[in-house]
């Protein structure tokens, strides 16, 4: 495999999407900045979090990104760094000359007021803005202000409870009243038949 073209634009998305922070020897250090989930200014959107693409003029832990190309390529870290530092003076040669340049797929260098170097980070693998999720649209609460309102709402929907109450146990009264007085008169007309029938028993024997 080390016989294969290095490809350091490459190796830098990979390193960055893996780690999130790629310090490259002799140009500078690519990281993401985190930000949390916030609310829009007119209340109405919650945008979720995200993260952007960040590039400071220094170096801080250059020797992963080293091993880190080493291994990929199968390559001792002199010959890495090699590589790296390369590629580092062609991306400066290129901001000194022409004031612009450029990672692939990864995004721009801009020389700006002298030695200044804006980075702005390209649409696409490394654009992680809200981590593909959209904003959450809010809808407003309405809320009554009329304290008359909701008495008045309040009263209407417990009003009717009691009512429903008293007139269901009325009816069940009813009920169970009309049920008990016709066992009551089924009683009597029973009893009274029994009695009549030994009357009549009584009178064929003394006939």
């Amino acid at each position: 495999m080390s016989k294969n073209k290095i490809q350091i634009p490459k190796l830098i998305l990979d390193h960055l999407l893996q780690y999130g922070n790629t310090s490259i020897s002799g140009l500078g250090t690519l990281f993401y900045n985190h930000h949390s989930a916030y609310l829009s200014d007119d209340k109405l959107q919650i945008f979720p979090p995200s993260k952007t693409l960040i590039f400071k003029d220094s170096n801080e832990n250059s020797d992963h990104f080293i091993s880190y190309v080493a291994n990929r390529y199968d390559i001792k870290p002199k010959k890495a760094l090699e590589k790296v530092d390369k590629y580092s003076h062609q991306i400066i040669d290129k901001l000194i000359n022409y004031g612009e340049a450029e990672i692939p797929t990864v995004g721009q260098f801009t020389r700006v007021n002298g030695d200044d170097i804006r980075f702005l980070q390209y649409q696409g693998v490394v654009n992680s803005s809200f981590f593909g999720l959209p904003p959450v649209n809010l809808k407003p609460i309405q809320f009554f202000k009329d304290g008359d309102m909701i008495n008045a709402a309040m009263a209407v929907s417990t009003e009717s409870i009691p009512n429903r109450s008293v007139a269901a146990t009325t009816i069940a009264t009813k009920s169970a009243s009309s049920n008990l007085s016709s066992d009551y008169s089924n009683y009597d007309e029973s009893r009274w038949f029994k009695l009549l029938l030994w009357i009549f028993c009584i009178l064929l024997l003394c006939a």
